[in-house]
């Protein structure tokens, strides 16, 4: 029996040798699995920076592109306004010119039926007096 007793006193040793040996690949797998998961809290910080920061560089971009866009619309109206405002003033200018040179044709229209008038007055006269 002393046999058997130093046997279980053995098999104990080893067994509690076997149950430290699991203990500490236990904690060292806990510790392994705790470090793992603050260096991916740390990524995704770190991820989370880069990508507000290109967000952040993105929508500022796209909000002057909109600025930029409106005064770009802004200015094509004025030329627009401009140019059709000029086209209104030459034709305003044209129809006075019309008004001009159609009051001169009336004279010089006025003048030759006149002068014609007066030419058959005087053909007529002379005419008359033979």
């Amino acid at each position: 029996t002393k046999l058997r007793v130093a046997i279980h006193r053995m098999m104990r040793v080893k067994t509690a040798a076997a149950f430290a040996r699991w203990q500490d690949h236990v904690a060292r797998a806990k510790d392994r699995k705790a470090a793992l998961a603050r260096a991916q809290r740390m990524l995704l910080r770190m991820m989370n920076r880069c990508v507000h920061s290109a967000f952040s560089g993105w929508s500022q971009a796209a909000a002057e592109k909109r600025a930029l866009r409106g005064r770009l619309m802004k200015l094509a109206l004025r030329l627009k306004d401009m140019h059709a405002a000029a086209a209104f003033a030459r034709w305003v200018e044209l129809v006075a010119e019309v008004k001009v040179l159609r009051v001169q044709a009336r004279r010089v229209l006025q003048h030759v039926s006149r002068a014609h008038a007066a030419r058959a007055l005087k053909t007529w006269k002379a005419v008359a007096r033979i």
